[in-house]
């Protein structure tokens, strides 16, 4: 029977390491668990580790599966040269390359040697001529990160600009299955990725964190390689759903989840947030769940809940911030150190939310209530918006009233000098916007409702600076068009 021959060819194995690696050969983890089973630890020889690395190649989960049942230690394989040599070996490495080749991250190439025998498998995955390799290295993926994500930094992946391969092979990573998470994504292998995916412990950041990338990754690749790019589409679905399934499963566990989104850690990456990496992967249905509604709506009003109605006019006179529709209490995470120093009451703790941060229920004064709502988001754009109107009934008022004069008012100038800064005022953080975050992010930024109010707001402000200096003779068309304005302002505030 082949099943015994199989049986007794591996248990008579010379060690254990040659048992294993029989048994990969046959395809049988029944008979690696029989032979592993006999050990107290694993081997910690280099054979192990080469053993490692080819089933990670290979995409072998199930033997990787029973090693790790075995208490393979992965805290002590995966160094940082394990990692880079894990990307230099890779084959398939195509769409990789492809990313680096679109984002202008130039690659050096390092000559090889052609050994004696050699049969050219180590040519290089870049598709180069035989004897030249692409040097690739962890700061390459680092940039390639930043590009495709907008803000992305790993202190272990900078270390190999200049650190020697003795130094890389000492240094090991706080989170070893976080970063072969990452290298199965980058090289979209789906069914490894899923299988490390379960191995880490922020399973709802690096779910949102892994279909933001796969999106980003499906606009590089060719429209003739359609079916790829569906693949690839379909690969930052899966992960979606994942994070969506697991953020609303915590939701039903433990309610104060809104919490510990912000808390969400990426053990050695210093990467932008999960609701950032949402958006602009466009992950729609992990932004509509409840749970990420109520924290961005949490963010946009700084905690405080009031509708806009009264927030505006509490911004115009603030004593109505006394009033008791306003809530004076608030919940804020502290850590037990904070909670001794102010001399809180332990009946004020709400939740433990873990990292030893807890969930306090904080009183109030109206001073913080206001100072609370000036800082928030929404206060700031119903302020410029506030401040916005007035420039458009000026505007339309000086058309009407002092345009049919030759000479300029102070009023007209008043109008240039408030449209300049004006123009100032939005342009600025736009640039800003796009410099710390890169171009691929207009889409979203120019969906937000009030960039296009206040666009509207500054294109009637022009065309009434244009009218008074190329239609001043044409006094006639210039006061109609200015009634019109100032009809549909009036309209669309005073619909009644």
């Amino acid at each position: 029977d082949l099943d015994i021959i199989q049986s007794i060819t591996v248990e008579t194995a010379a060690d254990v390491i040659g048992a294993v690696k029989l048994a990969v050969k046959l395809g049988r983890t029944d008979l690696a668990r029989e032979r592993l089973s006999l050990v107290r630890h694993l081997p910690y020889a280099w054979e192990m580790d080469k053993l490692l690395t080819d089933l990670l190649l290979e995409e072998n989960v199930e033997f990787i599966d029973v090693l790790l049942t075995f208490n393979l230690s992965m805290e002590r394989y995966l160094t940082i040269e394990a990692l880079q040599q894990l990307y230099r070996k890779s084959s398939n490495n195509d769409l990789l390359r492809l990313c680096l080749k679109v984002y202008h991250i130039k690659v050096k190439r390092a000559e090889q040697p052609k050994l004696d025998g050699s049969n050219g498998d180590g040519a290089n995955e870049f598709n180069d001529p035989p004897r030249v390799k692409a040097n690739l290295c962890l700061y390459h993926i680092n940039e390639l990160l930043k590009k495709l994500t907008g803000k992305f930094h790993s202190h272990y992946y900078e270390l190999t600009r200049e650190a020697s391969s003795d130094e890389l092979n000492e240094r090991t990573f706080q989170g070893p299955f976080q970063e072969l998470f990452l290298w199965a994504i980058l090289r979209q292998r789906q069914k490894l990725a899923l299988f490390l995916w379960r191995k880490c412990e922020e399973g709802v950041f690096l779910a949102v964190f892994a279909s933001c990338l796969s999106r980003r990754i499906a606009r590089v690749i060719p429209s003739h390689e359609r079916q790829r790019k569906l693949q690839v589409l379909a690969n930052a679905d899966e992960f979606e759903d994942l994070a969506v399934t697991m953020i609303s499963s915590c939701a039903n566990v433990y309610p104060n989840i809104t919490w510990t989104i912000p808390t969400f850690t990426k053990v050695s990456w210093n990467c932008a947030d999960t609701e950032w990496l949402g958006l602009i992967g466009r992950c729609r249905r992990f932004m509509g769940t409840r749970e990420m509604q109520d924290y961005i709506y949490f963010k946009w009003t700084n905690d405080v809940s009031a509708r806009t109605l009264p927030v505006s006019a509490g911004l115009l006179f603030p004593p109505l911030f006394a009033l008791s529709y306003f809530s004076t209490e608030k919940n804020e995470a502290m850590t037990r150190e904070q909670i001794e120093k102010e001399g809180i009451d332990d009946s004020q703790i709400q939740a433990y939310i873990g990292d030893d941060c807890y969930l306090v229920e904080k009183q109030l004064s109206v001073k913080e209530i206001i100072a609370q709502t000036y800082m928030s988001p929404r206060a700031k754009f119903m302020l410029r918006f506030i401040i916005y109107l007035p420039f458009l009934f000026f505007a339309t008022n000086t058309i009407l009233y002092e345009m049919p004069r030759l000479r300029y008012t102070l009023s007209e100038l008043f109008l240039a000098i408030t449209l300049f800064i004006q123009v100032l005022d939005a342009g600025f953080p736009f640039v800003d916007l796009a410099r710390k975050c890169g171009k691929h992010h207009f889409d979203f930024f120019l969906s937000l409702p009030f960039v296009w109010l206040e666009t509207a707001i500054a294109l009637q402000l022009l065309i009434c600076l244009f009218l008074r200096l190329f239609l001043k003779y044409n006094f006639y068309l210039m006061k109609s068009f200015a009634a019109i304005l100032r009809k549909s302002a009036s309209l669309f505030f005073c619909p009644s």
